[in-house]
């Protein structure tokens, strides 16, 4: 599951020059954050993974869009945490 939401934007954008705005991986099964997509400086309109779960485009109200690759290394036992 993912989730965002909570923060007003003018709180996310007084954050001294880093992006504000992210949203939460969650294990519903375990119950647990498993990672964040983060790296916007608008709300997070649109998230979409890869077909193969090696990555995801998120998409943002400020007009940019990231793509995000995860390296093999990510898909070794315990390194399964991204931002």
């Amino acid at each position: 599951m993912v989730m965002g939401g909570g923060v007003k934007a003018i709180l996310a954008a007084m954050t001294g020059g880093q992006a504000g705005f992210e949203a939460h991986v969650c294990n519903i099964m375990h119950g647990t954050e498993v990672g964040k997509i983060s790296g916007h400086f608008g709300p997070i309109n649109s998230i979409d993974f890869f077909k193969d779960g090696r990555g995801y485009v998120s998409g943002a109200e400020e007009g940019t869009i990231r793509v995000v690759r995860f390296e093999d290394a990510y898909f070794e036992e315990g390194n399964a945490q991204f931002e």
